[in-house]
């Protein structure tokens, strides 16, 4: 693995000052955000104190929003996290001193001219940004009398590790290379990795569609367009290739929308995935609110000797019964009937069959409905996939209150944070953990957090206009043809076409081995920081590509030592925690922990300082 040397001796910004109290945040994202509000919350400057300096890196200047939700992008990219969601202001203590913590509602309240106030409705993700970016200003306005709060557009190549004194190296705007010393304590925030940089580069293939304004303006109207990847990225991509260049959608009296084309589409786009599914829509506003879980609870996970569960013997079970229940229960509620609990689900088997036997017009539920709808299938056709779609959006829309189905896509959200206890550090077998992530973890992503019904009627509307084609969605082989200049897809049933551009709309996974930024190989280099394996007795350890940290965020070095003044959080930690894609302030939250502590060794520092003064 190449290092990313960086000259320290040439690069001086500012030096380490002892008078100085200096915490380094490297992400400008929601987690960095996050971090800084904590950390804010639980400083307490006084006259006697060192001076305190925050320094806050990004490689954009829009601080909060990080690159997702940078504000300036299209408005027509939505989020999938309803608007009562959101709030960038943690309920934990000590509370946030800034005196206007407003949630995303209700600063959309005081902004009402930017997007639908309604708890139940789906911002874009330029919006949300903006909210985040004020939230960042309201913090730097309330403490820039005590505290210096300073954001750098750039991007973080290295930590030159001092215990207590780091320096913080990276290139800034201007691609010239700076240091930054003296740091105290620094939060790694980086969020998601951009795509490994290809060898040989190709002007057709788009391996990173974000901002879709600037990525995707080289394709051509009238082009053929594969796109690898058919989640949430896939529908930007798509919406980016025709809504944003110009064409429009018109609802009918049916409330079905019709898309207009503006002439510069592509002539034709073509999705595919391993799977070939689609995301599950979702509708906020009739989403079931609370769910308390019968199966899938602690005391029902049986213990076991080594501390470590198989996924599909100890976990998935739970995990279906939870889902047959939520499904049947909303059933029975239809028919004016109680599906009755019992810890012996063959019990409520047996109510199933019973409620069959007198109402066969309903067919029997079967998880494969929600996990593998085409599974009898070889090819799945761009007819059979539309008609899949239309039932899907259709239950979206009768929501989680009223569709047995919807409702019972919609279990995974609730029983998500009790398997990120059971997920994390190791608390899966290794090759269990491997199955998980490999097999299992889309399947539960997709039917669960899916896009609002709104981008799905979208994509429909596409496909009926002509402008998608789903022949080729289910793993088809795609290859380079030199002659051509062109990718070439063949689906299993011998079809071929021939695209001019192919995208990858998919997001990296972190791997700090397989496709690190500078900043995670050097660091890996140095041995400032090791993979975390997941290891068990006599059994092959599994690597799921993050860093190794302790049970409080801190890194683990290569040496087996801590780095107690660093701390990581958000995506970097995904493999050794579980689901960190998300808005919530709450969900592995390791930054509460790291604030106090910041807090109680600044409070340390101060009290050395000003002894050492009384003395002199």
């Amino acid at each position: 693995m190449r290092r990313v040397s960086v000259s320290i001796n040439k690069c001086q910004y500012f030096r380490a000052n002892k008078e100085i109290y200096r915490i380094g945040i490297i992400g400008g994202g929601p987690k960095g955000l996050y971090g800084l509000e904590r950390l804010l919350a639980n400083l307490e400057p006084n006259k006697f104190s060192q001076k305190i300096e925050i320094y806050i890196f990004d490689k954009i200047p829009f601080v909060g929003s990080g690159h997702v939700y940078r504000p300036d992008q299209p408005h027509y990219l939505l989020m999938n996290y309803a608007n009562k969601n959101i709030n960038a202001w943690s309920q934990s203590a000590p509370k946030s001193k800034v005196k206007e913590k407003l949630s995303f509602i209700e600063w959309l309240q005081k902004h009402p001219q930017l997007t639908n106030p309604s708890p139940n409705s789906y911002s874009s993700r330029a919006v949300v940004g903006l909210y985040l970016n004020d939230c960042f200003e309201k913090l730097r306005a309330h403490y820039q009398s005590k505290i210096s709060i300073n954001s750098i557009v750039g991007e973080v190549l290295d930590i030159d590790y001092q215990q207590n004194r780091s320096s913080i190296i990276f290139k800034n705007s201007d691609e010239k290379l700076n240091q930054i010393s003296g740091f105290n304590h620094i939060l790694i925030a980086t969020g998601h990795p951009l795509p490994k940089k290809q060898e040989k580069e190709n002007d057709r293939f788009i391996d990173f569609i974000y901002p879709v304004n600037k990525k995707l303006d080289k394709i051509n109207p009238k082009s053929k367009v594969g796109v690898k990847g058919m989640g949430l990225t896939f529908i930007d991509t798509v919406l980016a290739l025709t809504e944003g260049r110009g064409g429009i959608f018109i609802e009918d009296e049916n409330g079905e929308l019709q898309y207009e084309p503006s002439g510069n589409e592509p002539e034709m786009i073509y999705p595919y995935s391993k799977s070939g599914l689609p995301m599950i829509p979702r509708q906020a506003s009739n989403n079931l609110e609370q769910y308390e879980p019968r199966y899938f609870r602690l005391n029902s996970i049986k213990d076991r000797v080594d501390g470590k569960y198989n996924f599909e013997q100890d976990l998935l079970p739970l995990i279906k019964q939870e889902i047959i229940f939520a499904y049947y229960e909303l059933l029975f509620n239809k028919y004016n009937l109680e599906l009755k609990y019992h810890s012996d689900f063959e019990e409520v088997n047996k109510q199933i069959k019973f409620f069959h036997q007198k109402y066969p017009q309903e067919n029997p539920f079967d998880l494969s409905v929600l996990f593998s709808p085409f599974k009898d299938k070889e090819q799945i056709t761009n007819n059979s996939f539309v008609k899949y779609l239309e039932f899907l959006i259709k239950e979206a829309e009768k929501g989680e209150m009223e569709s047995p189905f919807a409702r019972a896509a919609s279990i995974w959200r609730h029983l998500s944070n009790l398997f990120n206890q059971a997920y994390s550090f190791g608390g899966l077998e290794p090759a269990s953990q491997q199955i998980f992530d490999l097999e299992y973890a889309g399947h539960f992503n997709r039917t669960a957090y899916g896009p609002p019904t709104i981008n799905s009627k979208k994509l429909l509307a596409i496909a009926k206009a002509g402008y998608l084609n789903f022949d080729f969605c289910k793993s088809p082989q795609s290859h380079w043809d030199d002659t051509q200049h062109r990718f070439i897809l063949n689906n299993r049933e011998g079809s071929v076409v021939t695209l001019d551009y192919l995208i990858d709309a998919r997001i990296p996974k972190i791997s700090v081995k397989q496709n690190p930024s500078s900043l995670y190989q050097n660091l890996l280099n140095r041995g400032l920081v090791r993979p975390f394996e997941n290891h068990a007795f006599f059994k092959e350890p599994y690597e799921p590509g993050c860093i190794d940290i302790n049970r409080n965020g801190h890194p683990i070095n290569a040496e087996n030592l801590l780095l107690g003044d660093v701390l990581v959080t958000g995506t970097p930690t995904e493999g050794v925690t579980y689901d960190n894609d998300t808005l919530s302030t709450s969900r592995n939250d390791f930054v509460s922990s790291w604030a106090r502590k910041v807090n109680e060794d600044y409070k340390k520092t101060v009290f050395t300082s000003n002894y050492s003064l009384f003395k002199n």
